[in-house]
């Protein structure tokens, strides 16, 4: 699914004297390659909210001739002849002219229907075009710049079709839809649907079957053959995520596999998989672009890839042009910010000058980067599947692993104090002995059978909270021997909902459920409530500044201040 995460946007707070006043000092707003469309010997590629014009008559070295500034995150960039279309995180389709190719020219916008859903891919059928979202619509392609309406269609994230079927995946809701197209005028609902495991992506229709994308599962095989009553035939296990497929022949298709890479497959009998062929890139690979015998990979933190597949059973890497990941979450130390990047792992950035960041260096992590602490001469980073690595960042050009511990389930938060560090997973919170970065060590584990942390260290006492699991509670933990933690007070909730932690004074803060909470915790065997402020929204980040804390609203993307004096 596209842009979980917002990407790579520093948000700077002042809190004056005597008011609270936020204020935007500065944007990074570059981040992953998602999108990606190809004329000739010029590619267009997405990097965050910026357009980037490049070079790849020397496919060996791609080089950069312009970037565009967006309002938005770009989402999808299809090519029409001479002309580029564009979708991002809003609702204006942009059209460039790109009959010089090296330098775009806005030539048109067309707004949606409804400012409230953004608009998504962009499917072409000769003189047709299709624009997905809250309502997929069918325009006539009349004379490229001015499109004319035609029609709204069930709603979808990605369209395709074949004859009078249209065939929408919807990512949020996942969902697969099926509707005869051979019908006047607008159409309200779709003849059926089928909800699936997981969010698709990527869709190609092969009649009487559809392939599409299908997260972990690998590529899934829809029966079309009666849209009354369309069935998931079956999967193709690719051993890891499938994010974007392509058919380019009767027979072979090719599946964007997020960090394994590229997988071609033959296809005998339209479901029978086999797989022939494959190509590891750099970065995460997520869009596919097939022209002739070249496979255009837009690989997030890779950038652009340019694969030979000539030879499916050996497709070779020919060059590529490296991008920027994602800002998951950051530390910050004097003028450096410290950013968990995802599929981009460790990246560096000078904020000496807040209106103008810029990136010091990039190094991969072994999974996907999630949480980032500093601490001396290293970075702690909890690293998805791959738990926790370690970063000596001694020389910040070249950071370099340093250590790292597997500890058996996927990592998204991180904390240190001294020695040790505490990184919770899908099954409990790890505590890990660092004193040799080299060589970490699992000390011991709490609140085993809960998941969804938050969490944060308060000297030797953990501060936790977990919204689901055998027993979601908010809990203080002893670790003054790491090896052996205690379990000091605790206070059971009867739902799940949990969000943010911060401790300070003597006084924790969190989000539960519909209310902030603070509580008084002097005591660490008698947690008392001091306070409770009802509001709406998920609370991600909790930080605080004198008094004032500070609120970072997740899906609503905003942020409020508190006063708790």
């Amino acid at each position: 699914m596209k842009k979980t995460f917002l990407l790579s946007i520093i948000l700077l707070i002042s809190i004056l004297s005597y008011s609270q006043i936020i204020e935007e000092l500065g944007t990074w707003e570059y981040g992953p390659t998602e999108a990606i469309a190809v004329k000739d010997s010029t590619a267009y590629i997405s990097s965050g909210s910026y357009l980037w014009v490049l070079d790849i008559s020397d496919e060996s070295n791609p080089t950069l001739i312009d970037e565009i500034k967006l309002d938005s995150y770009i989402n999808f960039i299809r090519r029409i002849g001479n002309y580029l279309y564009i979708t991002k995180e809003d609702t204006l389709l942009n059209i460039y002219d790109i009959h010089t190719a090296d330098n775009p020219t806005l030539v048109n916008q067309l707004h949606g229907t409804d400012a409230n859903y953004n608009w998504n891919d962009i499917y072409i059928d000769n003189d047709t075009l299709y624009i997905c979202g809250k309502g997929t619509l069918q325009y006539f392609i009349n004379d490229t710049i001015n499109l004319e309406y035609i029609r709204k269609i069930p709603s979808g994230s990605q369209f395709s079709k074949h004859d009078t079927l249209g065939i929408t995946i919807i990512w949020d809701y996942n969902n697969f839809r099926i509707f005869n197209l051979n019908v006047p005028g607008d159409i309200a609902i779709s003849d059926d649907s089928y909800p699936l495991s997981e969010s698709p992506k990527g869709v190609f229709a092969n009649y009487p079957y559809t392939y599409f994308g299908y997260g972990s599962v690998g590529i899934g095989i829809m029966d079309i053959s009666n849209i009354y009553d369309i069935q998931l035939h079956s999967t193709i296990n690719t051993n890891g995520y499938t994010y974007d497929i392509e058919l380019i022949e009767d027979t072979i298709l090719i599946a964007a596999g997020g960090l394994n890479g590229i997988g071609i497959y033959d296809i005998d009998n339209d479901t029978i998989f086999t797989l022939i062929g494959e190509c590891d890139i750099e970065g995460y690979a997520f869009e596919l672009e097939v022209i002739g015998d070249r496979l255009y990979v837009g690989a997030r933190s890779g950038g652009l890839q340019i694969i030979n597949i000539s030879n499916k059973s050996n497709p070779i890497l020919l060059g590529e042009y490296k991008g920027y990941g994602e800002c998951r979450r950051i530390d910050i130390e004097g003028d450096r910010l410290y950013v968990a990047s995802g599929d981009g792992g460790l990246m560096i950035m000078d904020i000496s000058t807040r209106t103008e960041p810029t990136v010091i260096s990039q190094c991969y992590s072994r999974h996907i980067a999630e949480d980032v602490i500093k601490q001396g001469n290293y970075i702690y980073m909890a690293d998805g599947d791959s738990g926790l690595t370690i970063y000596d960042i001694t020389d910040e050009n070249n950071p370099s692993i340093e250590g790292e511990l597997t500890t058996g389930y996927y990592q998204q938060r991180i904390d240190i104090n001294g020695d040790m560090v505490v990184s919770p997973n899908a099954s409990g919170i790890p505590i890990i002995d660092i004193s040799t970065p080299s060589l970490p060590v699992k000390a011991s584990e709490v609140m085993t059978g809960c998941y969804n942390f938050n969490i944060m260290l308060d000297s030797i006492y953990l501060h936790a909270n977990a919204s689901e699991g055998t027993e979601p509670r908010y809990r203080i933990i002893d670790l003054t021997d790491m090896y052996v933690p205690v379990y000091r007070d605790s206070i059971f909730q009867m739902f799940s909902g949990y969000g943010g932690i911060y401790v300070k004074d003597d006084k924790s803060y969190m989000f539960y459920e519909d209310s902030f909470y603070c509580y008084d915790v002097s005591d660490i065997n008698n947690i008392t409530e001091i306070s409770r402020r009802v509001r709406s929204g998920a609370t991600d980040i909790i930080r605080m500044k004198n008094d004032t804390l500070i609120d970072y609203v997740e899906w609503d993307c905003g942020v409020f201040l508190w006063d708790y004096t």
